[in-house]
């Protein structure tokens, strides 16, 4: 799942969220290429789009050990604050360091951090999107933005180094799931080839509430996905 969580007016159900998606998604085909992202997260290091940051340097780059703490802070921020994110009681420091050691700094499965100095600003992944081995040329892929970092331009050069770094490993597709409502996070895979496929309608309760999730693909070899 992904969290680049906004507020979105309540609808009524999934029709009208299928009607509502549709037409954003629509429009935000004409949207401008990620080209300033790729400037961003080039070598790992760059400016972030929003004039209201004091002019950070942010760098990208494979998640380390001593990020953990600050990975920690950041995902259980996400599950006890948004339904980015299916969990509900916060994770211990053991669990992501579990969760770490399934990425590499190679093949499909790569975890990166987004860093201003000793500030986390955001991370992305990509893992698999089922144990089978069927499955093995498609990934799930994450971005979380810290909520001190929205709208910076961190997200997208997250994903254009993501993205960049899995070329040529012979993956098939990206999918991702998406809780509604986070028309930013929509908008983002919509701006990195991703076309919607489907809505899993109410299909997840988190603290009594019914999440419906906008389901996603990307081709990752130069099919139509």
């Amino acid at each position: 799942m992904v969290a680049l969580y906004v507020a979105a007016a309540r609808l009524s159900g999934p029709s009208d969220w299928r009607r509502v998606w549709g037409d954003r998604l629509q429009a935000r085909r004409t949207d401008r290429a990620p080209g300033a992202a790729r400037r961003l997260a080039q070598n790992g290091r760059g400016r972030p789009l929003s004039p209201a940051r004091q002019d950070p340097t942010v760098n990208i780059a494979p998640a380390r050990a001593g990020d953990a703490d600050a990975l920690l802070a950041l995902r259980n921020h996400y599950i006890a604050h948004s339904i980015a994110t299916f969990d509900e009681a916060p994770l211990a420091p053991a669990a992501v360091r579990d969760w770490m050691a399934g990425f590499a700094d190679s093949g499909p499965h790569r975890l990166l951090v987004a860093r201003d100095g000793d500030r986390l600003m955001g991370w992305c992944s990509s893992q698999p999107y089922r144990a089978h081995p069927a499955f093995a040329r498609t990934i799930e892929t994450s971005v979380y933005v810290a909520p001190d970092a929205a709208r910076s331009g961190v997200g997208s050069a997250l994903y254009t180094r993501l993205f960049d770094d899995l070329g040529g490993l012979g993956l098939h597709r990206a999918v991702v799931g998406i809780a509604l409502p986070n028309d930013a996070s929509v908008r983002l895979h919509a701006r990195f080839g991703f076309r919607p496929v489907g809505v899993f309608d109410e299909y997840a309760h988190k603290n009594g509430r019914a999440i419906s999730s906008q389901w996603m693909q990307r081709a990752m070899d130069g099919s139509t996905a």
